[in-house]
């Protein structure tokens, strides 16, 4: 009833119904959704992909790769408050979830095992009602390598400080932010990158920043330029008024140090 791997449950069933019938799950390598084609369905033996409403069927599912979910705006196509319930386990490696409302405990249940997550207008929120913070996101996700979060985002004056608390956020391959308000302390989180060595930084500010926060990026982009070496990775930063020559300057600072 409680089977420890995804594997020896298949090889079980596989050797007798019994097992199945006592507890019906079926293991999914690959299920994905969107508001014109449904939810879509590959099952680990490669059949697939197969049309599905799983909230009809008595059976569990256990998610073990890949997870795609692409709502739609107003809250059309929100389907994981339906979907979650069906599933037996989360062992999910690619996680990508677009325009849905989702509870922490939910959220923690899905990207817990991720090792990628893409995650675009997603409203997480406490049993109380109240939105989840940026950092809180991130806490969750203890074996991801890689994370992009975008748009509709709860950044506060305390997230680069939480952030760079976490153990697994300093192990990250890569990182990345999209509309960033001018709460992110950009200042705190420069400090920080010049002593993370491992992290590709990609952070996208929100165009309603103040012209005086935009100045403080600019510093900042200008002291890069004007370094000879850096022993860090260097971030791709970008907001709405860069200059465009100065923007191609860092892109090709960037580019060279990827290859040297």
């Amino acid at each position: 009833m409680n089977p420890t791997t995804s594997a020896l449950y298949q090889k079980m069933v596989q050797s007798s119904k019994y097992f199945y019938i006592k507890n019906p799950i079926i293991i999914v390598t690959d299920l994905s959704y969107s508001v014109r084609y449904g939810l879509n369905l590959v099952i680990s033996r490669g059949i697939g992909p197969i049309p599905l409403d799983m909230t009809k069927l008595e059976c569990k599912f256990w998610m073990i790769d890949k997870f795609q979910v692409y709502g739609g705006r107003n809250g059309k196509g929100n389907i994981l408050p339906s979907i979650i319930p069906t599933f037996f386990r989360c062992d999910i490696k690619d996680l990508i979830i677009y325009n849905q409302n989702v509870s922490y405990k939910n959220w923690i249940f899905l990207a817990s095992n991720a090792v990628k997550i893409d995650f675009c207008n997603v409203t997480v929120k406490n049993e109380d009602g109240s939105n989840i913070a940026t950092e809180k996101l991130v806490e969750a996700a203890v074996n991801a390598k890689e994370i992009t979060l975008a748009r509709n985002l709860v950044i506060t004056s305390k997230t680069v400080e939480e952030l760079i608390k976490l153990p697994h956020f300093r192990k990250l391959n890569f990182f990345q932010l999209y509309q960033i308000p001018e709460t992110f302390d950009i200042g705190a989180f420069f400090v920080y990158i010049k002593k993370n060595k491992s992290t590709n930084f990609h952070l996208y500010f929100n165009e309603s920043i103040s012209d005086e926060y935009k100045n403080r990026i600019d510093t900042i982009i200008d002291k890069i330029l004007a370094t000879k070496k850096h022993d860090y990775r260097l971030p791709d930063i970008y907001f709405s008024g860069i200059s465009r020559e100065k923007y191609d300057k860092f892109c090709y600072l960037r580019h060279c140090q990827r290859f040297t």
